[in-house]
């Protein structure tokens, strides 16, 4: 026979992806061997104990040409000493579990000189799952949604289990509850109206089911902050300061913030410009308006306070304040008749410039005269009266001849306390010209 290889008859054998392990084509006394390759394993990967016991795994099925195959089981993940094989070199070896849990176990077939292992073989023993929970009470503002923060944990294997979640409302009106999704773990749940709610939460895995409540406190609805302002208007003299009447209609928490609205920005000095009532000093005459700002969750209210700052008053402006009438004194038709430092309201020839210096009352007649004179064997003596305060007025002794042009008399007197200690009087050497004698009352620059 002719057995060269040009002479070979071809052969087609196909594909068999593996699953067969050698071919042997003969012709005559000529053989072709393919390679040896590794046993392959088939096996079910998870099972699932309802309690502690021991569990008999289907057999694999295997696919190789040999027939003395060894085999070998050993724990992959999970407590080995938790594990026990009856066999360990036994393909249908019974295994005991001693606790619950989850194990991965291997499988490895040789066939003394391949060997195939597989760790796909789960095995696991149900427990009721634990709803982990951050927080079962819960208080929100009302319009604040809720996404409650829970985790599940099971002792079975990721995908092996679905769960089936529901929630509920226990307590509380359901119809003011609304979930995005009452089946899923984490839906978005927003209430319609405040109150104390209480949900259920259900989570029910084969035939374990286990649960959690919720309690909701909804606080109500907060308005806007309201400033109760009960001087808006206001009125001080430039030395004085002011601190704001103000009250908020609200709990807040607030913050506050002061501002100039209108006058000069620089002129206005706050104790605190963030705080509700600060005391305000201002350092020039002037109008002024100034707003507070109240803020609180988002919302805002605003209130103004309009004050005048007048000057700082005189004394002899403050002795006319304690003796007439605020709005006398507003009225300048009165001023030549009334309340000016000329006039004579009491009519008894002592213009209120006088009783001023005095310490009498414009409105209380004083039948003795004001200035009195009289002659000792060398001098000229003036005497007249003067307050304890003579509330910055002071006195000069002028001189004339013709009752017209009035000038300081020279040499100056001295002004002394008279004897009474009430009084005061100049003294004027007497031969002096002839003439006429009047005192200066002014206020003193």
């Amino acid at each position: 026979m002719n057995t060269r290889p040009e002479d070979l008859w071809p052969l087609t054998l196909g594909t068999f992806e593996g699953l067969i392990d050698e071919v042997r084509v003969s012709r005559g006394p000529r053989a072709i061997s393919l390679p040896n390759r590794a046993p392959l394993v088939a096996m079910e990967t998870r099972v699932a104990l309802e309690e502690s016991g021991s569990v008999v795994p289907q057999l694999p099925a295997i696919i190789d040409d040999e027939t003395d195959l060894t085999y070998a089981w050993s724990v992959v993940s999970g407590d080995a000493g938790d594990v026990t094989f009856l066999d360990a070199t036994a393909l249908g070896s019974e295994i005991a579990f001693a606790k619950r849990g989850l194990f991965t176990l291997g499988l490895t077939v040789s066939d003394g000189e391949l060997a195939t292992t597989t760790s796909d073989w789960s095995v696991g023993m149900n427990t009721p799952l634990v709803i982990l929970v951050e927080d079962k009470k819960v208080t929100l503002n009302f319009g604040v949604m809720l996404v409650p923060s829970v985790v599940i944990e099971d002792d079975a294997w990721a995908g092996a289990t679905e769960f089936v979640v529901d929630w509920k409302v226990v307590q509380g009106d359901s119809l003011n509850v609304t979930f995005s999704d009452p089946s899923m773990l984490q839906p978005t749940i927003s209430f319609a109206d405040a109150g104390d709610y209480t949900l259920s939460l259900m989570v029910s895995a084969g035939e374990f089911v286990s649960d959690v409540d919720f309690q909701i406190t909804v606080l109500p609805k907060l308005l806007p902050p309201v400033i109760r302002n009960s001087e808006p208007q206001a009125s001080l003299q430039l030395d004085g300061t002011f601190t704001p009447d103000l009250e908020i209609a609200d709990d807040g928490p607030f913050t506050y913030q002061w501002t100039v609205s209108h006058g000069l920005t620089n002129s206005v000095e706050f104790s605190d410009p963030t705080s509700l009532t600060p005391i305000i000093r201002f350092t020039q005459v002037g109008d002024y308006e100034l707003t507070i700002r109240a803020s609180a969750r988002g919302e805002h209210a605003t209130s103004t306070i309009q004050i005048s700052v007048s000057p700082v008053p005189t004394l002899l402006e403050r002795w006319r304040s304690t003796h007439f009438l605020a709005t006398t004194l507003k009225d300048s038709a009165l001023e030549a008749s009334l309340w000016g430092d000329l006039a004579d309201p009491d009519g008894d020839r002592r213009v209120n410039l006088l009783e001023a210096y005095a310490g009498t009352d414009p409105q209380e007649p004083n039948r003795d005269p004001f200035l009195r004179i009289r002659q000792t064997d060398n001098a000229i003596v003036l005497e007249w009266p003067r307050a304890r305060d003579p509330l910055g007025l002071s006195v000069k002794v002028l001189a004339s001849s013709t009752l017209e042009n009035f000038e300081f008399l020279m040499p100056i007197p001295s002004i002394t306390v008279a004897a009474n200690e009430s009084d005061l009087e100049a003294r004027m050497p007497f031969g002096q010209p002839k003439g006429f004698l009047a005192l200066s009352i002014s206020e003193t620059p």
